[in-house]
């Protein structure tokens, strides 16, 4: 009996209903948390991976783009209603390759060029050609990687940029004995004394499509035969005929020119390096172009997705560009930024108010504007 009694007087712990349907909902939602982390393991190690473009984040994706720069603008206002870019090289691949080569009357594709001075001795390029591989050569900022001597000229590594990179694979690539072109002979026949760095708000060569400076400083012009006569007017419009045919190929266009430096007092001894670039400057007139060089840089395989994907949200495609316009036009047809034949130019634009598309040569120091004044009109652009 005793027993009994004592049984019958203890307590068993038993849930209420309020704690029976807390613990139930809290193991249906740690088992629904527990599934997913499973299948998002999962999905990651046997799918996603970093090469596939639906992995990258917000911040990758607008890092990774080629169309938006300022990414962090983008992501403090929230909103993007005038994407843009700031130069061609956004745009391009950033491995340009050296196609055509000109001189005054006649144009070669360089690698036909190469070919039948391969084959056919007589069938041979001008020789205006040798000045044009001698100015090509020395007046190049990249250089070949040393250790790589042994290695094809289109397998070395080579520093410097894209344009300077593909014009010296062009020079170290072109050998004709029966012309005496070669690179070892004039890299060994000329000591460079001074080299003049590169500084866009004084740069006067032809690739940025600045043939309005560097004409006018011409004094002479060679002719395929290697004869010199004066640069007249007729030959400029030749030249800037040519250099129209090329652009609109998406060509840049280079010129190369060479002058005398014997009556120039060059001291490099007693001179400061910023009186030797001043009197460099100082001395670039009566120049002769030697000839002229057309090199391609292919668009990015993303950018014309991008830019249909932006188009599709019904936003403004801007571009702020350097490059000769009809160089742009040409890219910019590549990629998609125009698809129609007729461009508005500046003086159409402002005739009409209408107007909603603008092409214009911009230098570096003056791009920043064209955010600020965007921005002051109520805009949110990212260039």
């Amino acid at each position: 009996m005793e027993r009994i009694a004592a049984m019958s007087g203890q307590n068993k712990f038993k849930l209420t209903t309020v704690q029976k349907e807390v613990w139930f909902f809290t193991k249906m939602i740690s088992a629904c948390a527990i599934l997913l982390f499973i299948i998002g393991i999962v999905v990651w190690s046997a799918w996603l991976r970093k090469s596939f473009p639906g992995f990258e984040t917000a911040s990758e994706a607008i890092m990774g783009s080629p169309c938006l720069s300022r990414y962090r603008s983008g992501e403090a206002n929230g909103e993007v209603e005038c994407p843009g870019s700031d130069k061609s090289g956004t745009l391009t691949v950033g491995k340009m390759s050296l196609q055509d080569v000109a001189f005054l009357d006649i144009d070669y594709g360089v690698d036909s060029m190469k070919e039948k001075c391969a084959i056919d001795n007589h069938d041979l390029p001008p020789p205006a050609l040798k000045p044009l591989h001698m100015v090509a050569r020395l007046c190049n900022g990249a250089t070949c990687d040393s250790t790589m001597a042994h290695l094809p000229i289109e397998k070395r590594a080579i520093e410097g940029d894209a344009t300077d990179t593909a014009v010296l694979r062009f020079a170290e690539s072109l050998v004709i004995p029966s012309l005496n072109i070669g690179t070892a002979a004039i890299v060994a026949s000329y000591d460079k004394l001074f080299e003049i760095a590169f500084n866009s708000a004084r740069d006067v060569d032809a690739r940025e499509g600045h043939s309005g400076r560097i004409f006018p400083a011409c004094r002479n012009v060679t002719h395929p035969d290697g004869t010199v006569t004066r640069f007249d007017p007729a030959t400029r419009v030749r030249l800037l005929a040519l250099q129209e045919k090329w652009a609109r190929e998406g060509q840049r266009v280079l010129a190369l020119c060479r002058r005398s430096l014997d009556e120039v007092k060059l001291n490099m001894e007693r001179m400061s390096t910023n009186d030797a670039e001043e009197l460099m400057y100082a001395e670039l007139q009566e120049l002769a172009p030697v000839g002229f060089v057309g090199t391609r840089d292919p668009p990015r395989s993303d950018v014309a997705g991008a830019i249909t994907i932006i188009r599709g949200l019904e936003c403004a495609y801007l571009w702020l560009r350097g490059t000769f316009k009809l160089t742009a036009l040409a890219i910019a047809r590549q990629v998609g930024i125009i698809a129609q034949e007729k461009v508005d130019t500046v003086s159409g634009m402002r005739a009409s108010a209408a107007a909603k598309r603008f092409f214009t040569a911009t230098p570096p120091e003056i791009k920043p504007l064209g955010d600020d004044e965007f921005r002051a009109r109520g805009l949110q652009a990212m260039i």
